[in-house]
């Protein structure tokens, strides 16, 4: 857990409310062409391109660096999706690349003063530098989860409100529903579908069994909408009473680390056991 100790030093709430101003710039930069345009491919001309330009503030890259990660990401994804191995191969090597850069950068020198790659570098693990390929594997994991994650999700968001022309008007009359609203966005279409794992031994889950070394696919869009949990559980339901039981960040030891990006959101009084307030 070494490198989540160092991972979780640059997430944590206040990290993140000190980054809000550079979002906000970033989002209006973006926003105002479009708006004047008045009209737009918001998935395309803003969702593609926001998480690149905030990416760029937070880890300390050129824009330059930043969309280049995010066009590669974005199509190593589309590769995955229609199982086309080559093109998997190829982006992947050059994600490593580009880390490999990044962390060479941070190596030689160049470190600004909060910089989650020089983080790693300078982190020990009984008495020794955290091992180099698993700085990074964690580096060119860090730079796509940041990436794809945030496109997926606010493209969705999008798409959603412009079938709900009720609900747009309803958050511009009543801004301080937003932070609801997103919560709800994140139940429904959870950014990450799920995670993979490996049983350690033979257990059993909701009656199936499962042996030892058998993969696991844990798929939190199903949970998010387990009717079990959720009443009317594929439907937009603003404010709902035990929102904060979505697991769209995971939950416990596993869950993510930014999660906290979204921390504001979590404002209103009535929302203390949103899990943004509680991860580490």
């Amino acid at each position: 857990m070494a490198y989540r100790r160092v991972i979780n030093r640059f997430f944590t709430p206040p990290k993140m409310r000190a980054m809000e101003p550079k979002v906000r710039e970033c989002s209006t930069q973006l926003l105002t062409p479009l708006i004047e345009k008045g009209d737009a491919d918001v998935a395309t001309e803003y969702a593609q391109k926001l998480p690149a330009h905030v990416f760029a503030e937070f880890f300390n890259l050129s824009v330059e660096t930043s969309s280049e990660i995010k066009s590669v990401s974005g199509e190593y994804v589309d590769a995955i999706q229609v199982l086309d191995h080559d093109t998997v191969k190829r982006l992947s090597k050059r994600l490593y690349e580009i880390a490999q850069d990044i962390i060479d950068a941070r190596s030689q020198g160049i470190r600004p003063e909060e910089d989650l790659t020089a983080g790693l570098l300078d982190a020990e693990y009984n008495g020794a530098p955290l091992p180099a390929p698993m700085v990074l594997g964690c580096v060119r994991q860090l730079i796509v989860t940041g990436m794809v994650a945030p496109s997926v999700f606010i493209g969705n968001m999008f798409v959603h409100l412009s079938r709900d022309p009720e609900l747009q008007d309803e958050l511009r009359a009543s801004p301080e529903k937003i932070p609801a609203a997103v919560e709800e966005f994140l139940r429904l279409y959870s950014p990450y579908r799920g995670m993979a794992r490996t049983a350690r031994e033979d257990t059993e889950v909701g009656g199936q069994t499962i042996r030892q070394d058998d993969p696991i696919a844990l798929v939190y869009t199903a949970a998010n909408r387990d009717p079990r949990v959720f009443e009317n559980p594929d439907e937009f339901v603003l404010e709902r009473e035990n929102i904060a039981d979505h697991i769209s960040f995971g939950r416990g030891t596993h869950s993510c680390p930014g999660a906290p990006w979204r921390g504001s959101c979590c404002a209103s009084p009535s929302r203390r056991r949103c899990p943004a307030r509680s991860s580490p």
